[in-house]
Order: C-alpha cells, then sequence, then structure tokens
C-alpha cells in the first residue's frame, strides 16, 4: 500500500532527482548545504521502484524558502533539482 504524502509547514518535494542516489545519500548530499533537515523520503511506483521525485521536510522555514528559492544541489551528479514546496 502506498503511503499518502503528508505535508506540514516545512514540506517540500524535489523534482528531478536522480534515481541512482539512495535515501541515504541523498540525506548526505543534502545536508552538505542544508544541515539537520527533518526527514527524506523517495517517492516509488506501484512496483516498489523509485521515481524521480523525493518528500524533503526542512527543520526551519528558512530553510524551506531558501530551497524553494536556490534550488538544492546534488554535487555527487552535478545537478540541481527543483524544489516545490508542498500545500
Amino acid at each position: 500500500m502506498r503511503k499518502p504524502i503528508k505535508p506540514n509547514h516545512n514540506t517540500a518535494v524535489l523534482k528531478g532527482v536522480p534515481t541512482k542516489l539512495s535515501e541515504n545519500e541523498l540525506q548526505t548530499e543534502i545536508e552538505k548545504s542544508y544541515k539537520n533537515i527533518a526527514s527524506i523520503y523517495q517517492l516509488k511506483s506501484k512496483d516498489n521502484k523509485p521515481l524521480h521525485t523525493v518528500k524533503i521536510t526542512f527543520e526551519t522555514k528558512q530553510q524551506l524558502e531558501h530551497a524553494i528559492k536556490n534550488g538544492i544541489a546534488l554535487h555527487s551528479v552535478n545537478l540541481i533539482v527543483r524544489v516545490e514546496p508542498l500545500i
């Protein structure tokens, strides 16, 4: 069964994330720019394959706003991914 996405005030989605990165690798990459992120969850298809979309919850509203404005750099794959708020 698929988990519903429950947004809070500091939750967003990352779009265009390479599927070759695990959740742990993503967390490590993101924490290079944003310390103490609350959680990361890579969305999966019905057959449990990772999608290019990741749910992220930031510790603060300021982190969320900065990420929406600037995107998030994934240095290991030389990519900046787009961040969209969950409303």
